[in-house]
């Protein structure tokens, strides 16, 4: 049987990091106005498609469930202000491709080619 999502997802709100779980009860409050395969696939598809506002809500419903005392309304700000990390939002969007269609193949220590200038071993 195939190991679920097991991504770890921390993100960084003002100066504090957070363990996100994305738990039955996260996913839930996400789809409430979020429909996490239809964002996914348009994250897949590339920036341009990828409507800000849900991702935004998407980091929200994570960092309030991890215990951020937060508002939907101060990572929309944060966002405008450019005071929401990119790596954040970009972090948010290969964990929701990932929840969604699974991880992506593991690659096996054998398959590995060694770093540049390396021997083999």
């Amino acid at each position: 049987m195939d190991q679920p999502n097991r991504i770890e997802l921390r993100l960084r709100w003002r100066g504090e990091d957070y363990a996100c779980r994305p738990d039955m009860q996260t996913l839930m409050m996400i789809e409430e106005r979020v429909l996490l395969h239809r964002l996914a696939s348009r994250i897949a598809r590339g920036p341009d498609e990828i409507p800000s506002t849900h991702l935004l809500w998407v980091v929200y419903c994570l960092l309030y469930r991890a215990g951020a005392r937060i508002t939907a309304d101060e990572v929309r700000q944060a966002a405008v202000d450019g005071d929401l990390e990119t790596q954040t939002m970009v972090d948010v969007a290969g964990w929701l491709v990932s929840e969604v269609y699974g991880p992506g193949p593991r690659k096996r220590e054998e398959d590995e080619e060694p770093a540049p200038g390396k021997p083999e071993a």
